[in-house]
This record gives structure tokens, sequence and C-alpha cells, in this order.
């Protein structure tokens, strides 16, 4: 065992020195000091020997959408560890105590972007969210039917008006970051076009770059078909400029089933993945109107114990019940229970694979009742 301890504003520099080595990027001096300012906003946790710092784990606060609903999450970053202090069971140490910190700051669900897929399912966190990229060469960019509004190329610092649409846009899925004007600006790089309606109602926007004839569109976002279409043929507008087209997309993104020539590079790969940190004041949290009669979940979680309960979620409230006082049970860890409810997985698949069990009518009632949103997440940290 390990003392965790929060690392203050003197070990910053050994912490930004750690990130250096471990994930292969040095830093400028000017970068450096933009580190330091960003860390303000970071919750990082280490673990020292004799005032070495052996390793080091940062919490990021963010709030997200889930079901039309913001709630906290504590997205985990910078995990860490000097090569030769390797293996000694400290990282382990630091996810432990952060499970504890995060549910102290009532961020219910947690979300991370992993080295290794299969390090962090060992503590709870499940693959929830994937990406989709679409690869179209210079023949293949033929424009769709006209759409009746315009495009228009926007400042760098004009974040407004595309974060009116991208709030609008995060309410039909789960996971999707709330932004600050400070995020659009730091965190989001690239140019950025937005299609206006032809009432001049923005609906849609673009963030891409152009590098060696080759563009990549980052967020390819709209509210409607009419918005999918004037961003389409703008991007194809870009013909003569280009060889290639590269567009990250949602999992359900239907662009190559429009297009003139469907028969496009299309390659799925995991992106980032969640972990429900506190279940009680998740379900409190979880929108419950759509039900009717409770679900009973038994859930097992051996790095938080305070999720290992039998829990009753119903319309009205969320309660801990005793396992012999259900009658419908459906028994799952968290790590399946968290696919269910952001939407990665559905509770027929999970049952189908052995992942949770109970009645196959209640598998299939809380499918029809829930419906969880698909999960999307665009941003890393």
């Amino acid at each position: 065992m390990y003392d965790v301890i929060k690392l203050e504003r003197e070990d910053w520099r050994e912490v930004i020195r750690m990130s250096e080595y471990a994930f292969q990027k040095e830093l400028s001096d000017e970068e450096r000091e933009e580190k330091v300012k960003a860390l303000e906003n970071h919750y990082i946790i280490g673990i020292k020997e004799q005032e070495k710092l052996l390793s080091k784990l940062h919490m990021v606060p963010f709030s997200v959408m889930l079901e039309e609903q913001e709630i906290k999450m504590g997205g985990i970053a910078g995990v860490a560890t000097w090569p030769e202090d390797r293996r000694k069971g400290t990282v382990k140490e630091l996810i432990l105590n952060a499970l504890s910190i995060m549910k102290k700051e009532n961020q219910t669900i947690s979300f991370l972007h992993p080295f290794l897929i299969s390090f962090y399912r060992k503590f709870g966190w499940e693959l929830c969210f994937y990406q989709k990229r679409l690869t179209y060469l210079k023949g293949q960019l033929q424009k769709l039917d006209d759409a009746p509004g315009y495009m228009r190329r926007i400042q760098k610092d004009e974040t407004d008006t595309v974060n009116t649409i991208y709030n609008q846009y995060r309410k039909t899925h789960n996971g999707l970051l709330k932004r600050s004007k400070e995020h659009w600006k730091e965190k989001i790089h690239g140019m950025k076009a937005v299609y206006f309606s032809g009432e001049g109602v923005p609906c849609g926007y673009l963030v891409y770059d152009i590098k060696n004839k080759a563009m990549r569109v980052v967020e390819f976002v709209y509210l409607n078909r009419e918005a999918q279409r004037g961003l389409w043929n703008f991007i194809c507008q870009h013909d003569s400029m280009l060889n290639e087209v590269e567009l990250t997309v949602r999992m359900e993104e239907e662009l190559d089933f429009l297009t003139a020539e469907p028969r496009i590079k299309q390659e799925i790969y995991p992106y980032s993945m969640a972990r429900i940190v506190d279940v009680e004041g998740f379900l409190r949290e979880y929108p419950k109107s759509r039900l009717t009669a409770p679900f009973d979940f038994k859930v097992t979680d051996q790095w938080a114990p305070w999720n290992q309960q039998t829990f009753r979620i119903d319309s009205q409230r969320v309660q801990n019940i005793s396992e012999d006082s259900s009658g419908h049970l459906i028994e799952c860890n968290i790590s399946s229970l968290t696919a269910f409810f952001l939407g990665a997985r559905s509770a027929r698949f999970l049952y189908e694979t052995g992942m949770i069990k109970g009645p196959l009518s209640e598998i299939k009632r809380l499918d029809d009742v829930l419906q969880p949103r698909s999960p999307f997440l665009m941003d890393f940290f």
C-alpha cells in the first residue's frame, strides 16, 4: 500500500516532465507555461517515495449530456509512471483513490481515453465510445442536391454560433461535453465553417484543416438533412484543391449511403471508455419519466464498495432494497450497467453474451422502456 497525496503547484513541473517522457512529446518552454496554466483546472494525485514522484493521475471536471440531462463527469487523464517504477501497483492505488474523490465531488460518471482497453476494464471502465472515419478520394467528391441556405467560414474567436449548434446537437447523444468559450478557443483547433438555412438560422458546422492536398474534417455536425447536404456540398467545392477528404463522424453517420459512390474506405475504431462512479447518484440523476414499473439491479463492483448493492429504480425515486425482496432481479457488474445506460450496448446483447442475468422478460422490457440515446464523444482530454 502506498500513500496517495494531492500534488500541489510545486509538483507541477515534475508532473509535466513525467508526461513529456511517458507520452513521448517534448514541449517548448512556451508550451510548458501553457500546461502549467491548464493544470489549475486539474485535481492531480500522485505517489511519492522519498520525495521522488513515482506515479500520477489527473482528474478533470466536466459536464456531459445524458438523456438531455447535464451530469458531472470526472475525466481521467495523464496517468503515468516512470518506467523504473512500473509494476509496483501504484496506478491501481491512484485509480481507487480517484474513484473515492470523484464520488465526493458528485461526479457520478467518469470517462477516459485508454492506452490499453483491457487494463481499464479490470477497474470497471467499459468501451462506450467509437468513432468512424470516412475517406473520399478526389473523384468521389460529388455534390448532393442543392441546399437552399449558405455557408460562411468564421474566425477562430467566433465561438457563439458554433456553440449554439453544438449545444442543440448534444441533446441527441449521450456523452458530449459541455464547452465553454475557453474550451472552444483552446481545445478545438482548425478552421470552422457554418451552414445557415435560407432563413439565416445556423444549423450545421465543420471543424477542419487542409494540408498537403488533404482535408481532415474532425467535426461534422448538423441538426437536419438540409444542413448535412450543405456541409457536404461545401466540402465538394474544394475538389480542385484536394486529393482526399477524411471525415471523423459518429457511428450512425449515413453520408456514405447518400453520396454518389458509397464504396469508400470506412474505418471504425474504439475511442473512449466510461464508468459509473456512484450508481445510486447516477440513477437519481437519470431521467425516470418513462418508467411505468420499477427495475431492480443487483450490482457488483469490487473497486467501489458503495456500488455493491441492490437498487430499485422507478419513476419517482431510487432506493436500496434487499435481494430477497425482488422477484425480477437483473444482475450485472458495473461495466455492463455502464454500457447499457450510456447506450453502448443493448440489454439483449449483454444478456445473450452472459454479461447480465435475469428474467428474459425484464431484459426485453429494459430495452423497450429506456431506449438510451446513442453515445458519442468528440473531445480528447
